[in-house]
C-alpha cells in the first residue's frame, strides 16, 4: 500500500510541474535608430560614447570609417560612475563596413566603447554607427 501511496505521489507531482507556465521571452524588434559618432583616438586612448535604448530591440555597432586603418578596440557596455563596463567586446576591428558588436539589447542606458589596443601610434579618427531602436 505505501508504494502506491508513493507512486500516486510522484505521479501528482509529475502532472503538477507539467501545469506550470513559463513566460515567454521578450520578443525582439529590430533597431530603428541609428546614432553615429566620430571622434579621435589618441595612443592608448579610449572615447565612451552613451545610447539610450527605448525598447529590447538589435543592436549592431559597425566601423563606418577609420583614418588611419589599424586595428582598434569597441565594447558595449553599461556605464558605472561615468566609467564603461564592458558586457562584450572585440579587440580586433580593422576594416570600414565591419559590424563589430551585436546582440539583444534591454531598454536602458549603454555605452560605446572605442579604445587603442596597442597599435594607434599618433592619432586616428574613425566613425562609428550604432543601430538600435
Amino acid at each position: 500500500m505505501k508504494l502506491l501511496v508513493a507512486a500516486l505521489c510522484a505521479v501528482a507531482l509529475a502532472c503538477a510541474a507539467c501545469a506550470e507556465t513559463v513566460p515567454a521571452a521578450p520578443s525582439v524588434g529590430p533597431a530603428t535608430t541609428t546614432d553615429t559618432f566620430t571622434a579621435t583616438l589618441g595612443v592608448s586612448g579610449s572615447n565612451t560614447h552613451p545610447i539610450t535604448v527605448q525598447t529590447v530591440s538589435k543592436f549592431v555597432v559597425t566601423l563606418v570609417s577609420i583614418d588611419p586603418v589599424v586595428p582598434i578596440g569597441v565594447a558595449v557596455g553599461s556605464l558605472s560612475n561615468g566609467t564603461c563596463v564592458a558586457l562584450s567586446s572585440n579587440a580586433t576591428v580593422r576594416d570600414p563596413g565591419t559590424v563589430a558588436v551585436s546582440g539583444t539589447a534591454l531598454a536602458g542606458t549603454f555605452c560605446v566603447e572605442v579604445y587603442d589596443v596597442g597599435n594607434v601610434v599618433d592619432t586616428l579618427t574613425y566613425t562609428i554607427s550604432v543601430a538600435h531602436s
